[in-house]
C-alpha cells in the first residue's frame, strides 16, 4: 500500500514538474485537485487516489504528449481526453488522464472546467473549489461523493455552500452535509 501510494506522488510530482517547466498551462482535477485542497487544509489527514488527472487546453495536445515521453508515459488520444499508460501497471485504474479544458465529457455531456478558473495551491495550479465541487455534485459518481465527503471532514465545505449552488447541486450537497456517513 504504502509502496502504491509513494508511486504515485512521484508520478503526480513528475508530471506537475514536467508541465510546468514546459510552460504549459495546467490545472490538477478530480480527486488529485481535491487531495491538494485538503492537504492545504489539514496536512495530516492522509487521502489516496491512484492515477493523475489535469485539464490542459486541447491545443496543447501535441506538446503534452511530448512532455510526457521521458515519463514513460504512453499516449492514447481519446475523444474528451489524453489518456497515458503507464508501462509499470498497464492495468486501466492506473492510467492518467489529460481532460480538455472547457468541453464535454463524451459520456455524459457534463463541462470540464477551463484553465480560467484555477487557484495555486502549495505551489500547483488546481481547479478553483468552488468550481471542483460543481463538476463533482454534476457527475456525482462514488469517487466524487467520497471527495466531496473529505472536503466537508476537512471544513473546506459547510453548510453555508449549498447557498452558492444551483438547486440541484444544491440538494445533493445537502444530503451529503446532512448524512456524511451516507
Amino acid at each position: 500500500m504504502f509502496e502504491a501510494q509513494r508511486f504515485v506522488q512521484e508520478r503526480q510530482a513528475a508530471i506537475v514538474t514536467s508541465l510546468q517547466e514546459a510552460g504549459i498551462p495546467f490545472a490538477l482535477f478530480t480527486s488529485n485537485a481535491t487531495y491538494v485542497w485538503i492537504e492545504s487544509a489539514d496536512p495530516s489527514y492522509v487521502r489516496q487516489y491512484r492515477n493523475i488527472e489535469f485539464l490542459v487546453n486541447r491545443q496543447k495536445s501535441d506538446l503534452v504528449i511530448q512532455t510526457m515521453m521521458p515519463l514513460r508515459l504512453t499516449p492514447d488520444l481519446k475523444a474528451d481526453h489524453l489518456l497515458f499508460r503507464n508501462e509499470h501497471n498497464l492495468q486501466d485504474r492506473w492510467n492518467d488522464r489529460a481532460y480538455f479544458a472547457g468541453e464535454r465529457l463524451t459520456d455524459n455531456s457534463l463541462e470540464i472546467p477551463t484553465l480560467q478558473v484555477t487557484e495555486i495551491v502549495n505551489n500547483i495550479p488546481v481547479v478553483a473549489l468552488l468550481n471542483l465541487v460543481v463538476f463533482q455534485l454534476s457527475r456525482f459518481k462514488l469517487d466524487d461523493k467520497v471527495d466531496l465527503r473529505d472536503l466537508i471532514e476537512v471544513g473546506l465545505i459547510d453548510a453555508n455552500w449549498p447557498a452558492k449552488l444551483p438547486p440541484e447541486l444544491a440538494s445533493r450537497l445537502q444530503k451529503i452535509l446532512d448524512d456524511p456517513e451516507g
